[in-house]
């Protein structure tokens, strides 16, 4: 029996191939020739912003798993909305690490962005495990 080809998936995986700034690039064209496919992806990507997402505790354990400084400086390319939300949930001397590298002297692009890689994989390595989830649906 033949197998059916999921395109959809294929795109997310080939997407997931790129850099942030490619991804980007790449559904900004996509979304001029198919507005509603390119939402569908958006929806699916997984970003360091989706770490708002997390509860404490899979934010904790995350955390443990990375390097505080490579997450420092992800989030000089993050939402100011990711960076209150890390620092409001952990503790002072983490903030501390963390603020030495977000606030800390200018850095090369290619240096944040290979710390945003890093950090991204354990991230979405820790999803493919079940380790943490992401729970988009807000509490009321």
């Amino acid at each position: 029996m033949k197998k059916k080809f999921d395109g959809f998936s294929k795109a997310l995986d080939i997407l997931d191939k790129f850099g942030q700034k490619e991804k980007v690039k790449i559904l900004e064209h996509l979304s001029k020739m198919d507005p509603k496919i390119t939402e569908k992806l958006k929806d699916e990507i997984v970003t360091l912003e989706d770490l708002k997402f997390l509860n404490k505790e899979m934010l904790s354990k995350f955390l443990r798993k990375i390097e505080l400084s490579d997450l420092g400086l992800c989030l000089r390319v993050s939402s100011s909305d990711l960076t209150d939300f890390i620092l409001s949930h952990v503790s002072k001397s983490n903030q501390e690490e963390i603020n030495h590298s977000f606030k800390g002297p200018l850095k090369p692009l290619n240096l944040v962005l290979e710390s945003y890689g890093k950090v991204l994989l354990v991230f979405k390595d820790m999803l493919e495990k079940g380790e943490i989830y992401i729970n988009k649906d807000p509490l009321v």
